[in-house]
């Protein structure tokens, strides 16, 4: 069995590209865990272990052992992220994880360590233990294994045999007859068979170099690797099937395997794969300028892998760097600064199936796996804002697009050109490559509203046909639905050119605020009808028309791509703004960012446009000291669509005087 998850965390308006989705931020719910190893099972059941920082709090009500320090945790999450069971084992001093593998059963298998005299465990005098934990968290084996040094894989057969590989006690490995190394050679590894209660070896034999990798092949074969090398010992552990040295000039990151049997090993720097007998080289790829120290392959022989790579690297139907697209770089973070997680999938025939940044300075830190349906997960953590975070990710090589239309991944809000979930009535834009006319064509009102095909470009949103307000073969806007869902689901965002279909995915919001730019400033309109700029600026206590969209829904009848009256329909939503001025003294001395709330006269859509247009009227504070002239002030407007929803802040330059 194969199985894994990731973890990540995004800012308020990140989005994670198509094909990927959040399952559970770990730092937010379980802050005091750092996880260590993961895996999942057949019905998507998510199992982390690691160890507690701090005191482990009372919602881990499955204990064994005095507990203090740091302490062995298994959390179970369901598929939707919810917590099943919380279990931890330990004594009073520290205990470590090193792996963890599920079975069918959901049987968890734990390898790690204890410096704990009083740890709960049957035997003694090792730091090394091996535990098995049932489907609800309740511990069924727990044994210190005095010839263990360190567990770095495991495995389980379908019959419940566990199979492990690692680092030995030397001289102590309980090695069968006829195994394959009898002695240990230098500062060698194992492997070793092991029935369900995990206190009685089947077999053993060393093995020249540390066991990091290792996975049952159909025929019940060990397949691992160490060090450089690749390799396969039969069931019995008594001689190799194949050995290959690959030409990587490091150490393997991972191997995996196919339904077709086919055998992979992974490098930082690139893949190969080799037919079944493990030494025909099948492909082999390499990367420069990159690093992807996570693998993954699935059941029908896609290879994920999942690292860093500059900003530069080419993507291949992904999201490309766009602006507030990515994290913000966080100082510390031991990554280049150039430098973006980065993933990839490749076909079976060596193929870039998908290539595209995900988030901005974070480096992968577990790695990734397979479930056994062929979804991979994988777990990262990173910095965000300069707070450490966790969380868990899955990838649904489903929702990745067709070759016949590509995008570049920038969704946005159309007005600030910042990354945005979709919220009904909010002018989007799509940059990518196929989605229209060579020459951009704008819209023209047909029967009195705005087309939902242009130029040959069509665009639905959840299945729902969107207004198309511009297409070129870079760029569409459009116009989200009204009737659009508000709950926070991913719903597909489907291009239609020509007859051919392509779509990603993205957030659903209930609202989704962006300023409108003029070049540097947001677009105003000042209470004598001019445009703010510095030319002309807004004063203090007048009144200020600021336009947007993503304001939400509004009052009264609405019908996508229409254009409002003069009925003034107001937003529904709740609308407050604030201005930030230099406050300066009657006799000299400025202090910058003295902020003070404006009255809003009036929020919704702006008569003779088309409905996604939004203004707010605002009065300036007059209670701000007299600027020394003209300066750059910042307008910020909130929108909260009902008090139970969080609240969307925007903002953005105009000029006060």
């Amino acid at each position: 069995m194969v199985a894994a998850a990731v973890t990540l965390a995004v800012a308020a308006a990140q989005e994670f590209p198509q094909g990927v989705d959040l399952v559970q931020r770990i730092d937010q719910t379980y802050p005091w865990l750092n996880v260590i190893s993961f895996d999942v099972d057949a019905q998507g059941n998510v199992y982390l272990a690691g160890s507690a920082l701090g005191a482990v709090p009372a919602s881990i009500n499955i204990r064994y052992g005095p507990l203090g320090g740091r302490d062995i945790v298994v959390i179970k999450l369901g598929a939707s992220g919810g917590l099943v069971y919380g279990t931890a084992i330990g004594g009073t001093q520290d205990e470590f994880v090193n792996r963890v593998r599920v079975d069918a059963s959901g049987n968890l298998y734990v390898g790690g360590s204890t410096s704990s005299a009083d740890y709960p465990a049957t035997g003694a005098g090792s730091a090394s233990v091996l535990l098995k934990l049932d489907s609800t968290g309740n511990i069924l084996y727990n044994t210190r294994v005095p010839w263990l040094g360190a567990v770095l894989s495991l495995d389980v057969s379908p019959s419940g045999a566990v199979y492990a590989g690692g680092v030995p006690v030397s001289g102590q490995l309980p090695v069968s007859p006829g195994a394959y190394r009898e002695a240990a050679e230098g500062s060698g590894g194992f492997i070793a068979e092991l029935d369900s209660t995990l206190g009685r070896v089947l077999s053993a034999t060393y093995i020249e170099g540390a066991v990091r990798n290792l996975l049952l092949r159909r025929n019940g074969d060990i397949l691992f690797s160490t060090g450089k090398n690749i390799a396969a010992l039969n069931s019995s552990l008594t001689q190799l099937t194949f050995s290959t040295t690959t030409d990587f000039s490091v150490d393997l990151a991972g191997i995996g395997q196919d339904d077709s049997d086919n055998v992979y090993a992974a490098a930082q720097n690139g893949y190969r794969k080799y037919a079944p007998d493990g030494r025909q080289l099948l492909l082999a790829r390499n990367f420069t300028n990159a690093s992807f120290p996570q693998f993954a392959v699935t059941p029908s022989g896609i290879i994920f892998l999942f690292g860093i790579a500059p900003a530069s690297y080419p993507t291949h139907h992904g999201t490309q760097p766009c602006g507030s697209n990515l994290l913000v770089p966080v100082s510390g973070v031991s990554v280049p600064r150039n430098q973006n997680t980065f993933l990839m999938a490749i076909g079976p025939d060596g193929t870039t199936q998908y290539a595209t940044f995900m988030t901005d300075e974070v480096p992968l830190y577990l790695p990734p796996a397979v479930s056994p349906d062929g979804l991979p997960y994988a777990v990262t953590q990173g910095f965000l804002t300069g707070m450490r975070w966790q969380g868990i990710v899955k990838f649904n090589p489903d929702e990745f697009p067709a070759d016949t239309l590509t995008f570049g991944g920038c969704l946005v809000n159309a007005a600030s050109l910042a990354a945005s979930p979709v919220a009904p009535g909010t002018m989007m834009t799509l940059f990518g490559e196929k989605m229209g006319p060579q020459t951009g064509q704008s819209f023209e009102l047909e029967n009195g509203h705005v087309p939902f095909n242009l130029a040959g470009a069509s665009i639905t949103v959840d299945g729902k046909a969107a207004p198309v307000l511009y297409a070129q073969d870079g760029q569409i806007n459009f116009i989200a639905p009204w009737s659009l869902r508000t709950d926070g689901t991913r719903v597909p965002i489907c291009v239609t050119m020509n007859g051919e279909n392509s779509c990603l995915y993205a957030a659903t919001a209930p609202s989704s605020p962006g300023l409108f730019q003029i070049g540097s400033q947001i677009a105003a309109v000042n209470q004598d009808g001019t445009v703010n700029s510095p030319q002309n600026p807004a004063r203090l206590g007048s009144y200020i028309s600021v336009y947007f969209t993503g304001g939400g829904k509004l009052e009264g009848s609405v019908f996508d791509g229409g254009v409002a009256g003069f009925d003034l329909q107001r937003n529904t939503a709740t609308v407050t703004a604030s201005v930030t001025a230099n406050q300066c003294e009657p006799f000299g001395g400025c202090s910058s960012g003295f902020t003070r709330e404006a009255q809003v006269v009036f929020t919704g859509a702006v008569p003779t446009l088309v409905y996604g247009v939004n203004v707010v009227i605002v009065q300036i504070p007059s209670q701000f000291d007299f600027p020394m002239g003209p300066q750059p002030a910042q307008f910020s407007l909130s929108v909260r669509a009902t008090p139970q929803d969080p609240i969307a802040t925007v903002s953005g330059v105009f000029v006060l005087r």
